[in-house]
């Protein structure tokens, strides 16, 4: 291999590496709830962690504490509505990688309380880009 080859797969290599680490450009929460003015229930604490991408699947860590045992729908789908995930649990402290293909793009990852049809959605947005540099280096002249 010649300098410039070697040089050209370096720079690829650095430019994957920065596409797997801005591959994920925001992971947005928001809560919707609806007011239950019988029953008051502790509200449940969520969160979903970007744990990376492999083997060309995004993979993210979701953390549920469900206090009261209740069970939950946890389904995940496309911005077109296509579901790559739907299943019903009832974990109290629940923590499970789930891992999406990059193809799919934006998800939307849901919580649903089966009891009382409380929500939370968690956003992923997802942004690829290409970065191609080329480089050009003088001959090496030998005396």
């Amino acid at each position: 291999m010649n300098d410039l080859t070697k040089t050209r797969i370096m720079k690829a290599n650095r430019a994957f590496s920065l596409k797997n680490l801005v591959l994920i450009v925001a992971v947005l929460m928001f809560t919707t709830s609806t007011a239950n003015a019988q029953k008051a229930t502790s509200a449940a604490q969520s969160s979903l962690t970007y744990a990376g991408t492999v083997d060309g699947h995004m993979n993210f860590l979701l953390n549920y504490d469900n206090e009261v045992a209740e069970k939950f729908f946890v389904i995940i789908a496309d911005a077109n509505g296509k579901v790559f995930f739907e299943e019903v649990y009832s974990d109290k402290k629940f923590n499970r990688i789930f891992s999406i293909p990059v193809e799919a793009g934006n998800i939307t990852l849901t919580i649903t309380s089966f009891k009382n049809k409380n929500e939370k959605r968690f956003q992923v947005t997802t942004e690829r880009r290409l970065v191609e540099e080329v480089t050009v280096s003088k001959p090496s002249v030998k005396p």
